[in-house]
């Protein structure tokens, strides 16, 4: 489904019954490989996306993981936007409890300005820091703590969401008023028009937030299955028209490996329950270089870790493009996604 030059996406445009396809790129590194390979095979890809008529390239922004790149996402962002000419370029999401709010509305109102109607802003909760329990080891919990202190972020930073979109929205309307120093603006964002999007996991504060000020929602299927539904019907049932959108819009993310062949696809996907290990088990250094099928073969999944990525290896996307595009089309029927 394509969105009208400048405005968000309205349910029921779509041309034909199956949504639009999207890509969601970590900005892996691969085994071997390093941080500037990984950004230029991305942005390659995203010149395939466009030319394969993807509607957005969207970027994560995951930090302190050895192998992802995907960490300076308003730096790499203009990359992306200017290696491609149509396709819509965003973030998926821009975790606001890593920058102060004017950050976010400078850089992404440049960008809007600089490549009218193709940027797309996705906002993100930074999230709590979780306390060690034996579900949430105390290595892992360390690590949380780690990327509050190296990000100055602060305990409540993103609890109030609706607040910061709507502060959010006045630096892009220029209508901002301080209480000591009165009516002020903030060029570029003044007058920016990039999507607002809000993407979130569960059935919770972003997913009401969106739905409460009118705006798309994307939902991480791709990270946890098991909340997506929650999730879009919370979004759903708290959601009122805006002058942007008429009728809740959903976005769904999910892991997809597809090759030539079944085969192919299969023998791509050997590494992925190692990689997903990586994040979750905490015993490293967050999520690994992605594994070559060689290195996965020899280097099988112990028992704990198998059943730690089970939810991941059972709701993945494996195969050849036509059997991938009907389990697509399927987890679409399942969620509404558009």
């Amino acid at each position: 489904m394509s969105a009208a030059p400048g405005q968000h996406p309205r349910a029921g445009e779509a041309a034909g019954p199956r949504p639009t396809l999207n890509v969601l790129d970590v900005i892996t590194i691969p085994a071997g490989g390093n941080a500037a390979g990984g950004i230029t095979a991305s942005k390659d890809a995203a010149g395939q996306a466009e030319r394969a008529g993807y509607r957005r390239y969207l970027l994560t922004e995951h930090h302190l993981n050895a192998g992802i790149a995907g960490g300076p996402i308003p730096t790499l962002l203009p990359l992306f936007a200017e290696r491609t000419e149509r396709i819509r370029v965003g973030t998926a999401a821009t975790l606001l409890g890593n920058y102060r709010l004017i950050q976010v509305a400078e850089t992404f109102g440049a960008l809007a300005a600089l490549y009218p109607d193709r940027i797309d802003l996705g906002l993100g909760r930074s999230g709590v820091v979780p306390a060690a329990t034996p579900e949430f080891p105390k290595h892992l919990a360390a690590k949380f703590q780690l990327q509050r202190r190296l990000f100055g972020r602060t305990d409540g930073d993103t609890t109030d969401l609706e607040s910061l979109i709507d502060e959010l929205r006045a630096f892009f309307a220029g209508t901002s008023v301080d209480d000591q120093a009165g009516p002020f603006v903030a060029p570029p964002a003044t007058a920016a028009t990039p999507q607002l999007w809000v993407h979130g996991t569960s059935a919770g504060i972003s997913a009401r937030v969106a739905g409460a000020l009118g705006l798309p929602f994307g939902s991480n299927y791709h990270t946890s299955p098991r909340t997506t539904l929650d999730a879009i019907a919370e979004y759903r049932a708290a959601f009122r028209p805006s002058a942007t959108l008429a009728a809740p819009y959903v976005m769904v993310s999910a892991d997809v490996i597809v090759g030539d062949t079944d085969a192919e696809a299969q023998r791509a996907a050997k590494g992925f329950g190692h990689w997903v290990a990586s994040i979750r088990n905490g015993r490293g250094q967050g999520a690994i270089p992605y594994p070559s099928a060689e290195w996965a073969d020899a280097h099988p999944l112990g028992d704990d870790d198998r059943e730690l990525v089970a939810d991941r290896l059972a709701t993945r996307i494996v195969g050849a493009p036509e059997p991938a595009a009907a389990r697509l089309a399927e987890l679409a029927e399942r969620t509404g996604a558009d």
